[in-house]
């Protein structure tokens, strides 16, 4: 018997990655499509999905809200992996104090270590996903 090749796609994975490059009006349509069909889905592919990118989109309240409990140097670390564009949008929608403390990390850790940069951006996200489950928010 003869074994054929076989690829496997994860199908959720592609999902995710393809919801990340759209914009919010698109992925709020797509979303809203999956959820009339498979509500869990629809909302495991909005947490999956979600990136420091999205901050821009949420209100200044709600922004802080997210990240009330991340200290300024992480917030700072993790903004390095976001363009410049994104940081700057992200920056204007926290306090003013704090978003200055967090700019003197982006300024200090120009050089950061690409691992260290990586880790504070993943505690970041975490931080950010598990928030918006706790309270329910959605990009839309």
């Amino acid at each position: 018997m003869k074994k054929e090749n076989s690829l496997f796609i994860d199908g959720k994975k592609q999902a995710v990655e393809i919801l990340k490059l759209l914009s919010l009006e698109e992925k709020t349509r797509i979303l809203n499509n999956i959820s009339a069909v498979n509500a869990s889905l629809a909302k495991e592919l909005e947490t999956k999905s979600l990136s420091l990118e999205a901050l821009c989109d949420f209100s200044s309240s709600k922004v802080n809200l997210l990240i009330k409990d991340l200290p300024d140097q992480i917030i700072g670390l993790a903004l390095k992996k976001v363009p410049l564009s994104v940081q700057k949008k992200v920056l204007r929608k926290i306090e003013a104090n704090r978003a200055e403390r967090i700019y003197q990390t982006l300024v200090f850790f120009d050089s950061a270590d690409s691992d260290l940069i990586t880790k504070a951006y993943e505690k970041v996200m975490l931080e950010f996903i598990e928030k918006i489950q706790a309270l329910e928010y959605t990009i839309n």
